[in-house]
């Protein structure tokens, strides 16, 4: 999610409806709609227990605070207490999140993914600053309700003071673009070498969440399954300039300007977004442990 969240204030979010979406339907279903506001109520009133009940048991969440990827088991509550945690040491007061209309989505089955525009008000030192950018969210049915899966956090700004420029950047962006390279080129074993054993991706494709054991490998033969059901061929990503890097010893978290560009027929696409990587230093070097899509546009290309 946010830069820092204090959840002292409630501010109920407008439950908006989407106006655009990645499939066909006019509107994210509103069960499938219900947890992601039920999200924003619970972290705006400062409601831990309604929080963290509205994820399923192996739910995730990634965020611009150390140590940026909230894992199972308790995910949510380590992400919950981290950020409260990390407020109060920097000083970060009356935290209040808005989201608006899903930007994209799709729901497959008893799988959901929802990219939702948001803003996260809040006073540093006593200095209202606002931060913008996107909420990834999965979703999991389970019997008549829905519940997320993971939650991921896509900064595109933030009025607020920033961090220095991270000494290990340079080795961090170097293992993003060495998995993208390995993505586009079809090397199969190297995606899965730039990544931990425990890695998470998240993607805009069924079953939306790739997790562990071997996330990686079931992302990329997903993808490449899903591509082929869709007639889409030469698909290629190139990285942009990055919008965020956080390292905190051994982990950072990045988000970065990206294009996806394929082929349906003869027709050229266009996506654009802003995804967001965690990832560790391991003895082998930097390891991505999360990836989470933020598709922002997409369009055909000129």
């Amino acid at each position: 999610m946010m830069h820092r969240l204090v959840v002292a204030i409630f501010v109920a979010a407008a439950l908006l409806l989407p106006t655009r979406s990645a499939i066909a339907a006019p509107a994210l279903p509103a069960p499938v709609w219900a947890p992601i506001a039920a999200w924003v109520k619970t972290a705006n009133a400062g409601d831990r227990a309604g929080l963290i009940a509205l994820f399923t048991a192996d739910g995730a969440s990634v965020d611009n605070v150390a140590p940026y990827r909230f894992a199972a088991p308790d995910g949510a509550a380590h992400w919950y207490d981290g950020f409260g945690a990390d407020a109060a040491a920097n000083h970060e007061t009356a935290g209040i999140i808005a989201v608006s209309a899903p930007r994209f989505f799709h729901v497959s089955g008893d799988r959901a993914w929802a990219v939702v525009p948001t803003s996260y008000r809040y006073t540093f030192r006593g200095k209202p600053e606002r931060a913008t950018g996107s909420l990834i969210f999965t979703l999991a049915r389970a019997g008549a309700h829905w519940k997320l899966m993971t939650m991921s956090w896509s900064q595109a700004s933030d009025t607020g003071p920033q961090p220095a420029p991270a000494a290990h950047a340079p080795a961090v962006l170097a293992t993003i673009a060495s998995f993208i390279t390995a993505a586009n080129a079809g090397n199969r074993a190297a995606v899965i070498a730039a990544c931990t054993a425990d890695a998470a991706i998240v993607d805009e494709f069924p079953p939306f969440r790739f997790a562990a054991p071997a996330g990686a490998a079931h992302w990329y033969d997903a993808g490449n399954a899903d591509a082929t059901s869709h007639h889409e061929t030469d698909g290629a990503a190139t990285l942009g300039t990055p919008i965020d890097v956080f390292v905190t010893g051994a982990h950072a978290w990045v988000v970065i300007r990206a294009d996806y560009r394929f082929r349906v027929g003869g027709t050229w696409h266009v996506e654009h977004g802003a995804p967001v990587f965690t990832l560790t230093r391991t003895a082998a070097g930097w390891k991505i442990t999360t990836m989470s899509w933020a598709l922002l546009s997409a369009s055909p290309a000129s």
